[in-house]
């Protein structure tokens, strides 16, 4: 919709990111040894207010007699193999998902603190001067990279942030690694440690009143959420594989299908066409793996050469490409603001059918699903910005 043509309803009293401030502080820091599978101790982000990101900032160090060498696949990503976090209730906001997975959800999901209809390629964790994956030595490897946990939906209004106000109760992250060796090896390793550097940024409360007018003290709808949950399904090599969503009853911005073949991400058939329908109605239909992808491609940007199995790191200012063995499908990108997310009910049934590579025997889905408990907030005047 046009900016001068848009109606804005209006909001009772101060709205809450008029009268609050966004904040960011540091909570944590901690280092593990990863020579074996290992886990950081749990987390408790402290209380502070409506949380709309957490940050993670990890370095990685290998010390060997020699010969280090880096393992191609989804290192140094993999090195992290699971992430969760929950509210202050308990409630899981990221069910267990690895380290690679939240990178496929930093490249292509949405980032609330940013217009989350304009996709931008600038979110790709692959792209950020921050990463290193190299060799430094004859004697080591080191990588650092940053993996964000995004909450919010609406950077306008603060929609879907995440009350963290109770000392008591507040948001809880869980952090498992998986041993050195699915990320780099070498001769005689003595020494590999992992460092993850834990961050907030969130919205202040606020008082009740701001001279004269009455203010509103939390987001609109507070309670509503994204819930960013996983699958994991068996596949058939070198057919036509369908992929029965188990996620359903609510609002589904993207999917994100990987292929594996004993773990390993495998490229889709290129011949492949790629198929999804909701309640046996056909929203895509005969549409080749090549024309989706163009259509994703032009939806983020990332128009150069596609990543195989290495993420070494790219020369500044050089724009990525897909990843191999990745199907992506941004329903939020096909129209203006929250609209086109995919609207399943409990017992719908959603489809995503296409030609898997050869050996293929795994289908990894995220579904993130919206929680809704107030639609006026979610379809309102900000959700088309």
């Amino acid at each position: 919709m046009p900016e001068d043509t848009r109606t804005l309803t209006p909001v009772a009293g101060v709205e809450f990111s008029v009268a609050s401030r966004s904040h960011e502080n540091f909570v944590d820091t901690q280092t593990i040894s990863v020579l074996a599978a290992n886990q950081f101790r749990p987390i408790s982000i402290p209380p502070s207010g409506y949380v709309r990101r957490v940050s993670l900032f990890f370095c990685f160090t290998m010390t060997c007699a020699s010969d280090p060498a880096l393992v191609a696949g989804d290192a140094p990503w993999n090195l992290i193999s699971s992430i969760t976090l929950t509210d202050a209730q308990g409630q899981p906001l990221f069910h267990p998902i690895t380290g690679y997975n939240l990178y496929l959800l930093n490249k292509y999901g949405f980032h609330g603190t940013h217009k989350t209809n304009t996709l931008k390629n600038w979110f790709n964790p692959h792209m950020s001067p921050e990463y290193a994956w190299a060799t430094v030595s004859t004697t080591g490897a080191t990588a650092t990279f940053r993996l964000d946990l995004d909450l919010e939906v609406d950077y306008n209004s603060g929609y879907g942030s995440v009350p963290n106000t109770d000392s008591n109760t507040t948001l809880q992250l869980r952090i498992a690694t998986s041993a050195y060796t699915v990320a780099a090896t070498g001769t005689t390793v003595s020494a590999a440690d992992l460092t993850v550097q834990v961050e907030q940024e969130y919205w202040a409360p606020v008082a009740s009143t701001m001279g004269a007018a009455t203010v509103n003290v939390t987001p609109p709808a507070i309670g509503d959420f994204v819930d960013n949950r996983y699958e994991n399904h068996t596949a058939t090599a070198a057919a036509a594989n369908q992929v029965r969503i188990a996620t359903r009853g609510g609002l589904s911005p993207w999917y994100i299908i990987v292929s594996r073949a004993a773990g390993v991400r495998t490229a889709i058939a290129p011949a492949s066409n790629v198929n999804y329908e909701l309640d046996n109605v056909p929203v895509q239909q005969s549409i080749t793996l090549e024309s989706h992808n163009h259509r994703v491609r032009q939806s983020y940007g990332y128009h150069g050469t596609d990543l195989a199995l290495s993420y070494v790191p790219i020369t500044a200012g050089t724009v990525t490409g897909l990843d191999r063995g990745v199907l992506v499908i941004p329903f939020y990108a096909l129209a203006g603001g929250r609209h086109p997310y995919y609207n399943t009910r409990t017992g719908s049934q959603s489809v995503v059918t296409y030609t898997t590579g050869a050996a293929v025997d795994q289908t990894e889905v995220l579904a993130p699903l919206m929680q809704i408990t107030n639609a006026a907030a979610f379809y309102g005047a900000s959700a088309i910005d």
